[in-house]
């Protein structure tokens, strides 16, 4: 009798211990606007280029945004990093009057989008540039 009390007070032990472990936060979405980009009006063999402004944000496994973040654009001409310093409420991060191109003779480009935030492990996402 009192073996089954004291397996039943350290079932219960090990249980709290176990449950109140945390999982670990981690980004997991990242939602870039555009999501691509057509640049028109150049021939094939000169290089294409446009002007775009591209908004990032990050979400955790919750939906919720995840402020702090640090992103970088790399590619298509592009190579800029920025801090959401706004508000932070929302995690976005703008990226205004960015110049995109199409180096000649190539029918796409990629620009890679890096999202870092303290606690979180990083995340990519890419924006594809297209010749129109």
């Amino acid at each position: 009798m009192i073996a089954v009390i004291i397996a039943g007070i350290a079932l219960a032990i090990i249980l709290g211990w176990v449950l109140s472990i945390q999982t670990p936060s981690s980004i997991a979405r990242v939602e870039v606007s555009p999501e691509s980009v057509s640049v028109t009006g150049f021939g094939a063999n000169q290089e294409a280029r446009t002007t775009v402004s591209f908004v990032v944000r990050a979400y955790d496994g919750k939906g919720n945004p995840v402020v702090g973040t640090a992103v970088s654009l790399q590619g298509a001409g592009v190579s800029v990093a920025r801090l959401d310093e706004a508000d932070g409420a929302d995690g976005a991060v703008a990226f205004p009057d960015l110049e995109v191109r199409i180096p000649a003779g190539q029918l796409t480009s990629r620009i890679v989008v890096t999202v870092e935030a303290p606690g979180h492990p990083s995340v990519t996402d890419d924006i594809l540039v297209v010749r129109g």
